[in-house]
């Protein structure tokens, strides 16, 4: 009931492990029952009768297995409030969800999406050092050259002099690339990329002249390259992996990025090996992919100032933590051990950023339902070495009860383990002529209206089309 009603609970989230604890315990033909004699019985009746068990029986035993699943795992983990100086948070000058923080060359200022303005997310700038909003960098509200800010699982680009920001935008359905001044907070230059309909994380050229990004194409998620004096984009990669989360070494000879290429991904049969670390050199074209930590995810990379590291986030332990990466030697540390994780909205969201000259590092840390920007200074960045890769994330990345409890059928995990269940065994198809039944009747009168109150002018009008 409180799940359905408090705002506290993020359906999707809590909804989904009271599912596999129910599926685990009772076997997977209990969760359609439910469904089927919640609407005849209401869900108490339900419970009673399919499971044999109270609710509030059920929503004991189902607390008890997460903390007895779930507490053995967070033993020697920092604290969230804990994780380094806090600088975006509710309780200081920023909203509850401060995603994808980009960092200034030199560590002064940061530039984050966040919700702080109470009506749509937006893009703004603070002290990196005070967490003082300074102002807001670009807003869907008040600018008419695009339709939104895209947010969920992209970040932006400082030039490598900080006087410009570059972002992802929506623009009549697709994606481009907005350009703000720092000083001014003024959108400068609104790019459209021909071919590309979605647009990821991007990073700036460290000689200013160019943009690389992660977009969608045909399908294909690839790497591109957009000359800023001439506006056209070539493109770096054209496969069927993805390449995520581009990142220009100092000298920038050499391209960090995430990737499943390799060891593992089928796509025949629609199996996907982890993310690993691809690392191109820009003059040829080369990829060489890097996983040191075996199974687990590698995201996000960031170079250090030097060159000679990488800093990435990995769900080793079952917690997505920041590591680093000796490239000459290929030792792996462990910056950050959170109870929670460091994370955007997403799983493979970008939620990393290291300054280009200072090395400060910010980061996002999921804490009591927000999303809260942490910094650590350059010579808190160095970590303890991990002295055993291996992952080590069964029994934190799984929903309790695992392993199911005995004798309980489990069709579900069994139709994702194949991937070829259900298919038809030919590979030719009866075709026919497709007859649209559905079409436009008449639009109705449009309607237009304006208001003004304390936030501004507001304009808006409306057409309905019936079908």
């Amino acid at each position: 009931k409180e799940m359905s009603e408090s705002g506290e609970y993020f359906p999707y989230r809590f909804g989904h492990a009271l599912w596999a604890f129910i599926a685990g315990t009772y076997g997977d033909q209990a969760v359609p029952a439910l469904f089927r004699r919640v609407g005849a019985r209401g869900y108490r009746g339900a419970f009673l009768e399919v499971l044999a068990t109270p609710p509030d029986t059920l929503s004991r035993a189902w607390v008890e297995a997460i903390r007895s699943h779930y507490e053995p795992t967070l033993q020697g983990r920092t604290r969230p409030e804990d994780a380094g100086r806090r600088i975006l948070a509710p309780d200081m000058d920023a909203g509850e969800l401060n995603l994808s923080p980009s960092v200034s060359p030199e560590g002064d200022q940061v530039a984050f999406f966040s919700e702080r303005d109470l009506f749509s997310v937006d893009l703004f700038l603070a002290d990196a050092r005070t967490g003082e909003v300074l102002g807001t960098l670009a807003s869907a509200n008040r600018n008419p050259h695009f339709d939104n800010l895209f947010f969920i699982s992209s970040s932006g680009a400082w030039s490598p002099d900080g006087s410009r920001f570059a972002f992802v935008t929506f623009d009549e359905g697709d994606n481009g690339i907005a350009i703000a001044g720092v000083d001014d907070r003024e959108v400068e230059e609104s790019l459209t990329l021909e071919d590309v309909g979605a647009v990821f994380s991007l990073d700036w050229s460290p000689d200013g002249e160019a943009i690389v990004f992660s977009g969608s194409s045909g399908g294909q998620t690839d790497l591109f390259f957009l000359d800023l004096s001439s506006g056209s984009v070539e493109r770096l990669t054209n496969d069927r992996y993805s390449e995520l989360h581009p990142s220009f070494s100092p000298d920038g000879k050499m391209l960090a990025f995430a990737t499943d290429r390799e060891a593992g991904t089928d796509f025949r049969r629609l199996t996907f090996s982890s993310m690993g670390l691809g690392l191109m050199e820009m003059e040829t074209g080369e990829v060489r992919v890097r996983r040191p930590l075996g199974g687990a995810k590698h995201i996000d990379p960031k170079w250090a100032p030097d060159g000679e590291s990488l800093f990435f986030l990995s769900d080793r332990e079952g917690y997505s933590d920041v590591y680093r990466l000796e490239l000459g030697t290929n030792r792996v540390f462990q910056v950050t051990r959170l109870a929670t994780g460091i994370s955007g909205v997403s799983a493979e969201a970008p939620a990393l950023s290291v300054a280009r000259k200072s090395g400060d590092m910010i980061f996002t840390v999921f804490e009591d339902g927000n999303y809260i920007g942490y910094g650590l200074a350059p010579g808190e960045t160095m970590g303890e070495e991990v002295t055993r890769p291996e992952v080590q994330h069964s029994q934190a990345a799984m929903l309790p009860p695992s392993p199911p409890v005995a004798g309980q059928q489990q069709f579900v995990s069994a139709y994702l383990a194949d991937p070829v269940m259900g298919l038809p065994d030919r590979d030719d198809y009866p075709t026919s002529d497709y007859d649209a039944g559905l079409q436009l009747d008449y639009l109705a009168q449009p309607s237009m209206g304006v208001a003004v109150d304390r936030f501004g002018t507001a304009l808006g009008g409306s057409v309905a089309a019936f079908f």
